[in-house]
């Protein structure tokens, strides 16, 4: 593990300049500590448009709330954000060696993952702090996927961030598929009755309980986004909302759909079809769509866990050389060479 986070920041290290030298991102970190501090109060009609951003991140940054009101400082933050880094990538190996059932597997893919958005999401602005720990949470819930306890992890990473609901269905695919109930609807909707995707379904009734009872209650509510507008802006962008979070992992997406479609297994490769572009849609109606495609990790693991059922071993070892050669070719990373290049001869910072 400690060769794979060694790696993840070197591969892409996160311009800490930024914040601790330039502070260019101090009025993010200070609306995110003051909303923290004050947690019930409505900051979104203040004057600082920063503050207003992070009001509409809450109630779903409730847990966010409680870990940066224990670290009221940038570096503070910063640290907590790594080690919530090094926890993804232990609870990552520990996932993906539940799912295959080998060590050097996990290890291989782990490293794959280390290339896409998911793998090293922990930016020097505060939207790194919820995605990191929104992950953390999700693998927690597949780790007790078995066990009612998945819930908790699951509501815990909803109101960390709202776009792991969004990435949750993926979860209750992955039940249906190790329950051998994925080979029509009328089996998909059997399978939903028991086991991963039942407690998945609970996990999203609860969710909306708690959510009318903190609207009703205590005011707390997310404020709208004006959804269009955003579309329209991000339009010519699509191919790249296409590509980026999956990258080389199109491979296995495509050749797992089309064998599901082969074996006439067409509702459950629908299914996986439509988390995608659903996830897909959400990238489109908001302005960070590198970090809401980030939430394509549970679908991942989904196709990892059906190609290494599905093919065999040399298929497989080619499958994840397409994997990592792609997304070596281009991901939204800076490694660390090129930072140190950049803070010495460019901005003077280091």
């Amino acid at each position: 593990m400690a060769a794979l986070v060694l790696f993840v920041v070197f591969w892409s290290f996160p311009s800490y300049d930024v914040a601790l030298v330039l502070h260019e991102v101090d009025a993010n970190w200070d609306a995110l500590f003051l909303q923290a501090a004050e947690p019930f109060t409505d900051h979104y009609a203040c004057a600082r448009p920063a503050i207003a951003r992070v009001q509409a991140r809450f109630p779903h940054g409730a847990c966010i709330a409680v870990a940066t009101a224990l670290v009221d400082t940038v570096a503070g933050a910063l640290v907590l954000q790594f080690v919530l880094l090094v926890l993804f990538q232990a609870l990552l190996l520990l996932v993906l060696r539940d799912l295959l059932g080998n060590k050097r597997w996990a290890l291989a893919w782990a490293f794959a993952f280390s290339l896409i958005l998911c793998g090293h999401v922990y930016t020097v602005d505060y939207g790194g702090l919820f995605d990191t720990l929104a992950f953390d949470l999700l693998l927690v819930a597949i780790l007790l996927r078995r066990r009612a306890w998945m819930v908790i992890p699951l509501l815990l990473a909803y109101f960390t961030d709202e776009r792991a609901l969004i990435a949750s269905p993926a979860l209750l695919l992955l039940g249906l598929y190790e329950q051998d109930e994925h080979a029509s609807i009328r089996t998909m909707l059997r399978g939903c009755r028991s086991g991963v995707a039942r407690w998945t379904l609970i996990s999203w009734g609860c969710y909306f309980l708690v959510r009318s009872c903190l609207a009703h209650f205590a005011g707390l509510v997310t404020v709208p986004v004006d959804v269009l507008h955003y579309m329209r802006q991000n339009l010519v962008r699509w191919p790249y909302a296409l590509y980026i979070g999956i990258e080389g992992f199109v491979v296995p997406f495509v050749i797992i759909v089309l064998h599901f479609l082969r074996k006439e297994w067409r509702a459950f490769a629908l299914a996986m079809v439509l988390v995608f572009f659903t996830l897909n849609l959400v990238a489109m109606s908001v302005h960070d769509i590198n970090r809401s495609m980030a939430y394509v990790l549970p679908l991942l693991l989904l196709i990892v866990r059906i190609a290494h059922a599905r093919l065999d071993r040399t298929r497989i070892v080619q499958v994840l050389g397409w994997v990592i050669l792609i997304n070596l070719l281009y991901d939204d990373a800076w490694p660390l060479p090129a930072q140190l290049y950049r803070m010495i001869h460019l901005t003077g910072t280091l």
